[in-house]
């Protein structure tokens, strides 16, 4: 007697399924949507100000009251630098009152990434 040979379903989930299933746009979208929600839950509030820092301005940021930071590699879907002296952090706090949101890195075309990962950062917290 021949038994069916029965295959399993694939896992929507996986890396395999994910990128042969949706367009890069698609995947794109689905990283920035992923990455924004995980930042807006990691915020206390909305920041009033943002301010993205290179490597030339991260200095100590002892200024900022009740200050809390989140690393570029524990927000989903967020490209990570790989220059030295690139922070690749986010810092949140208090300044005068005023709520403020610092980008301590930056991704550049030269580390290999593409414009829109260059900006990938940027476009989480607009």
């Amino acid at each position: 007697m021949h038994t069916p040979h029965h295959t399993a379903e694939p896992d929507l989930l996986s890396k395999s399924h994910f990128d042969s299933a949706f367009s890069d746009k698609e995947r794109y979208l689905f990283r920035l949507t992923e990455a924004t929600k995980f930042l807006s839950n990691w915020l206390p509030t909305q920041p009033d100000v943002y301010c993205l820092f290179g490597s030339g301005i991260n200095g100590d940021l002892n200024i900022l009251s009740e200050q809390k930071e989140l690393n570029f590699s524990d927000i989903p879907g967020l490209p990570t630098t790989s220059v030295d002296g690139h922070v690749g952090k986010f810092a949140y706090g208090v300044i005068d009152g005023q709520t403020i949101l610092i980008q301590q890195g930056r991704l550049h075309l030269y580390e290999g990434f593409a414009a829109y990962d260059a900006v990938f950062p940027t476009r989480v917290v607009a």
